[in-house]
């Protein structure tokens, strides 16, 4: 987690896990939560019945009685045929509350994540990686987890009450003097199994404590190797032309051993606590038969009630020691469920943590900033913009030496750099604007879904989108729209340019916004379409970065960062 986050207070685990149990689907969560726990202790019934049919069968083994020995196998074929029943209506219902709430989280997720473009203020502030994994993985590995854990225990719970009860009543009273003192404990064998569950406990919290921080450290490493994986895949052409597959192999293989040093602590630290749990339970199975055999011997229990004595015992054992048997589950767990604290934070952060620039909305067509400095997320000074007003119909660029933050006050006039200090009014929600950048993103799918973006194809004919093809000089692209391809790669640098510009004619935005939009285009051909586009659009304001001189006569007015003045036509 970046320093950026920690500074935002994480929300707690019960902030994670409540809402979706009083959300609008609450009927069907606590209704499917219902079904699934009666389930289950219907399950310890049928099993505490199942317990004393095996015994009843024991003693009427011994006691060779047939009629009765018989009766005793039917029942439990009964209750095993219930048992499998129970096992499959139970995994299904679990499974549907599972896919619900995972839903409902994914939902939630995403509709923070992807509202007020606070997806790329995580990346433009750095507040956390991998936010896809988080609501891939981590999503999902919290609800599984957090049923079965919160399932598990209560049955646990259930499990060692039930058992426990028949253990008391079948352990009877041990005496014994020991200095000169008289003792008997009644239920005696009920308070050796906690005693023994308790022990192994402990052990489980001294030997299992690391593995919280390893699976938290496998899920960041695993993921930062992807995204090195997912950059060369992306950048495959760059990369190429500068002959740095080696060092990106390099790189990727540095990442790795991050994974192969967190498995070998994690495989050495997950092979200590099963030798413990194995040993520890190997010396539980013995335990019960040893502490009943004076019973069975003296004539005061039947060989039926021993079998009884050690099952109750072992159900109780395994019902304490749940916490034993689940503590890498566990440790999984809050992994994942810290890794979704500190992407609701970084969220939170974005929404509700409103510093630096100020942005208003104006109830009219116009953009306007006033006393702004614009700063680097390190709060390092780029530039001063005293006043700047831009109304429709007004063609502006923005000029400056690199690094003076042409780039960065574009997105703040765009609304995506908080920044700084000062006031942006950014034009009436009704005035439609557009950004285009020196690269634009180009959606998978047809080119008609590529063109419309990020509309959809259905507002536009396929007539309209073959002119603006046309306009723009991608001819030979005109007769594609159906096709599906990936786009982003299919498409020279210069054709993904034209392509953004398109766009630009299809939507007839109000505010345009071009960073440098037409750089991999030669001369003439910037030229032709900017004529396009003020032939087209004569009514939009265009606001415009780019380092070709000749370009300056189309823009009346001009503002030079360097200076932080406006130069206006008299």
């Amino acid at each position: 987690m970046t320093s950026a986050v920690k500074t935002t207070a994480r929300p707690s685990l019960a902030q994670l896990l409540l809402p979706y149990w009083v959300s609008q689907d609450r009927y069907w969560a606590w209704g499917l939560l219902a079904t699934n726990l009666a389930i289950n202790f219907g399950s310890v019934y049928v099993s505490l019945a199942a317990m004393r049919v095996v015994a009843k069968t024991t003693d009427a083994l011994v006691a060779r009685d047939w009629p009765t020995l018989w009766g005793a196998l039917g029942l439990g074929l009964a209750l095993g045929g219930t048992m499998v029943f129970l096992a499959i209506i139970n995994y299904a219902v679990q499974d549907y509350l599972r896919i619900r709430w995972r839903t409902w989280m994914t939902h939630g997720f995403i509709h923070q994540w992807t509202a007020d473009q606070r997806f790329y203020g995580i990346e433009r502030d750095g507040l956390l990686g991998n936010a896809d994994q988080r609501l891939a993985e981590d999503i999902d590995v919290f609800v599984q987890r957090a049923l079965s854990l919160s399932v598990g225990t209560l049955t646990a719970v259930v499990n060692a009450f039930t058992f426990g009860a028949v253990l008391w009543s079948l352990s009877g009273t041990v005496e014994f003097d020991l200095a000169g003192t008289h003792y008997a404990i009644p239920g005696y064998l009920l308070y050796a199994a906690l005693l023994y569950s308790l022990l192994g406990m402990l052990i489980a919290q001294w030997m299992g404590k690391p593995l919280i921080a390893l699976n938290a450290h496998k899920q960041t490493v695993e993921a930062d190797f992807r995204a090195l994986g997912m950059n060369l895949r992306e950048n495959a052409e760059q990369i190429a032309f500068y002959r740095g597959g080696p060092q990106e192999g390099r790189r990727m293989m540095g990442q790795f051993r991050e994974i192969q040093l967190n498995f070998v602590a994690l495989v050495i630290r997950t092979s200590k606590l099963l030798v413990t749990n194995v040993t520890y339970f190997h010396v539980g199975s013995l335990v019960p038969t040893v502490l009943s055999m004076p019973r069975y011997l003296s004539g005061a229990a039947s060989l039926g009630d021993i079998t009884q004595v050690t099952a109750s015992f072992e159900r109780v054992h395994s019902s304490l020691n749940y916490f034993i048997s689940c503590y890498v589950d566990f440790s999984i767990w809050l992994a994942s469920a810290n890794r979704l604290r500190d992407f609701k934070a970084a969220l939170d952060k974005l929404q509700f943590n409103r510093t630096g620039i100020v942005f208003k909305h104006s109830s009219e067509a116009v953009l306007t900033a006033s006393s702004l400095a614009l700063e680097a997320p390190t709060g390092e000074l780029l530039s001063h913009v005293a006043a700047i007003r831009i109304e429709p119909g007004q063609r502006w660029l923005i000029k400056g030496a690199s690094g003076s933050g042409k780039s960065t006050l574009m997105r703040a006039l765009s609304g995506l750099w908080p920044h700084g200090n000062g006031d942006i009014t950014l034009p009436g929600s009704q005035t439609t604007t557009l950004f285009v950048p020196q690269k634009s993103y180009i959606p998978e799918g047809s080119l008609k879904v590529a063109l419309c973006y990020p509309d959809a194809e259905a507002r536009f004919t396929t007539e309209q989108c073959s002119q603006a093809l046309l306009d723009v000089g991608l001819t030979e692209r005109a007769g594609s729209l159906s096709v599906c391809d990936d786009w982003q790669k299919v498409l020279s640098g210069g054709e993904q340019q034209r392509l953004a510009i398109a766009r630009v004619l299809l939507q007839q935005p109000q505010f345009v916004f071009f960073d440098e939009a037409t750089s991999g285009l030669d001369i003439a051909s910037e030229h032709a379409l900017y004529q396009v586009v003020f032939t087209r659009l004569p009514n939009s304001a265009i606001i415009s970065i780019s380092h070709n001189r000749q370009l300056d006569s189309y823009y009346p007015y001009q503002l030079n960062l360097t200076c932080a003045r406006h130069e206006v036509p008299a």
